[in-house]
């Protein structure tokens, strides 16, 4: 079971993905965020940060969390 702290920075990324924040998306992931965590980001179950980035058209996002 993932710890509230790791629960905390997937949600941070789904949010910084979500809003194209490439500059957040890119800190988060070198302090260690799992790109590939899903978060109950809306309440309507989880989303992943790459979902997130591609449902809102944030192309540089997606790349980002691509590499």
């Amino acid at each position: 079971m993932a710890s509230s702290a790791s629960d905390g920075m997937a949600r941070e990324l789904v949010a910084a993905a979500r809003g194209n924040a490439l500059g957040e998306v890119t800190q988060l992931l070198n302090q260690g965020a799992d790109p590939n965590a899903a978060a109950d980001f809306t309440g309507k179950g989880n989303v992943t940060p790459l979902g997130a980035a591609a449902y809102n058209g944030h192309t540089m996002v997606v790349q980002m969390l691509l590499r």
